[in-house]
This record gives C-alpha cells, sequence and structure tokens, in this order.
C-alpha cells in the first residue's frame, strides 16, 4: 500500500528561549545552534530522528512501498498576539523501510477478524478463536483514505499468491439454516484486553505471503521515521475473506456518503437546513453517528 505523507514543521520563536519543532502529533525540544540576529528566518537544524534504527524493514514486499508528495508551504513568518513567530518549511518524507519495535516483531496470529465502520476511521479486530476463552489479539485504526490502498494491495498480494500456488481454496460455508449472531453477541463472547482497547492506529500497510500464511505489517508513516505499529499473521485461507469484509465495508461507507450528501442536497434546496452546520443531528444516520460492521471468521 502506498501512503504519502508530507507534513509541515513549525518552529516557534520567542524571546530568550530555545526553539523547538511542532510537527502537530509529537513535540520535541532540541537545541540548534543560534542563529545571527540579522539572518531571518531563523535556519531550520533538521532533525534525523533515530540514528540507528534497529531490525529495519527493507520493504521486501514488492507491492508495498511508501513515497512522498511535494507539497509548497509559505515561508513567510507569521507573528501571532504573544509575540512568537511561526513559519512554515516543506519536509521531504521518503520511507522505503519502517523500524519495527521489539515487542512487536513476533507478530500476532489471527484466525478471523472483525472490521467496525467509524465516522473517521475503520476499526479491525483481529480475533483469535480456536480455544476458549475467545478474546481479540489485536486492534488496527485505519482512516476511511486510507482503506482503499489497503483493498488494493491485498487483493494484489491474493494476485500473486495464486499465480505462484495456485487458487486459495475458499473456506466452509456456514450451514444456511443456522443464525448467525449479531455483533454484540460476538463481543459478549470475547475478551478484550484493556492494553488493546485504543487499538494501533496505521496509515499504511506492507503484506507479504508464503504458501500457507499472509503477513500484515501496519506501519504509522509519520516523519522523520516510519514504524511498524501492529504485525498480523492470516491463513491464506482467511486472506479472500478478510478482503471481502474490507471491500464490504468501504462500499457500505461510500453509500452512506453519498445518501448523506443527496439529504443535504435537498434539505439546503428546500431551504430547511444548512449543510455546513457541523452540529450533529442525533437522528442523523450519517457515518460519522453511525458505526456498522463486518464479521469475518
Amino acid at each position: 500500500m502506498t501512503s504519502m505523507s508530507t507534513p509541515q514543521v513549525f518552529m516557534f520563536m520567542r524571546s530568550n528561549h530555545k526553539p523547538f519543532y511542532h510537527t502537530g502529533e509529537t513535540r520535541k525540544s532540541i537545541a540548534p545552534k543560534p542563529c545571527p540576529k540579522d539572518d531571518f528566518p531563523p535556519r531550520a537544524v533538521p532533525y534525523s530522528g533515530c540514528p540507528n534504527p534497529r531490525n529495519p524493514i527493507r520493504c521486501p514486499r514488492s507491492d508495498m512501498h511508501m513515497s512522498e508528495q511535494a507539497n509548497e508551504f509559505p515561508g513567510d513568518p507569521d507573528k501571532s498576539n504573544d509575540g512568537s513567530e511561526v513559519f512554515g518549511q516543506q519536509i521531504k518524507h521518503r520511507q522505503l523501510s519502517a523500524r519495527v519495535p521489539e515487542s512487536i516483531s513476533r507478530g500476532t496470529f489471527s484466525s478471523g477478524a472483525v472490521v467496525l465502520t467509524g465516522g473517521t476511521e475503520f476499526v479491525i479486530d483481529f480475533m483469535v478463536r480456536l480455544s476458549r476463552p475467545y478474546q481479540v489479539a489485536a486492534r488496527v485504526i485505519v482512516p476511511h483514505a486510507a482503506m482503499p490502498h489497503l483493498i488494493n494491495a491485498l487483493r494484489d498480494n491474493i494476485a500473486k499468491h495464486e499465480n505462484s500456488f495456485g487458487k486459495i481454496e475458499p473456506l466452509p460455508q456456514p450451514n444456511p439454516n443456522t443464525t448467525r449472531p449479531t455483533i454484540q453477541e460476538v463481543y459478549d463472547d470475547l475478551k478484550l484486553p484493556d492494553e488493546i482497547l485504543s487499538g494501533a492506529y496505521a496509515n499504511a500497510c506492507m503484506i507479504g505471503h508464503t504458501a500457507s500464511e499472509f503477513a500484515f505489517d501496519f506501519v504509522t508513516n509519520f516523519f522523520p521515521r516510519s514504524a511498524v505499529s501492529s504485525r498480523i499473521y492470516l491463513s491464506s485461507r482467511q486472506a479472500p475473506q478478510l478482503l471481502k469484509g474490507l471491500e464490504h465495508a468501504a462500499k457500505q461507507l461510500n453509500q452512506r456518503r453519498t445518501t448523506q450528501q443527496d439529504k443535504d442536497h435537498r434539505a439546503k434546496m428546500d431551504g430547511q437546513a444548512d449543510p455546513t452546520d457541523p452540529r450533529p443531528n442525533p437522528d442523523d444516520e450519517s457515518p460519522s453517528n453511525r458505526g456498522d460492521s463486518d464479521l469475518m471468521y
């Protein structure tokens, strides 16, 4: 999956204070060399991130890489009321590898997944349903904008797997006379540990496979260093089922967005409501006020 990221870095200057960088995600104090008084705007000292990253992934999966997107940011300073000055600077962030933390490197095996659709992101709960108690082994948070890339990457990997090892045998179909459990009933039967309630965020993914397994490295593609936030192993027979679930969730989201846009347009034409009003309607079933789910196991 290709993820493009060109963060804007701001440097704040205040009298008698050392400058610091703020990327919008984290804040790190640094001590750059002082700039001459007649040299303005100040020259930013680059922050190199991890000088000695351990256990990097050299992107062994040919279909997955992360690239950069060049954007122009204004460089003129903007003076605020308290006297501090802010200016923007273009940062080129291109990562063809991702750091793997020691706690993530072993990965987590999953026998199925639940896909939940929220207002701004998808929640993928990877489950283990081999022995009691059933539990959620890992939770991954994927923003709506990144889901199409994940779907395309998984579809491409499945096609390459079948070209190399033959068609993947489908999973047995459930008994049509059996009533499928509701999502609430499924979660009532699952153990969800507190440490994974908030999940692991990912806006990129690297996918690889063997004859019998697929490996998913979910990545946070941020400046100054991309890193793997969750590593999941899934059997090859589960991969097509996961693809169907992701495609269905994305399709349902697009349909609801289209329905909501039509509804807002009709309301605007009738003069009944202002579609730009940010206040949500409690009775509205738009993606920001409701959730959806797809169950695969």
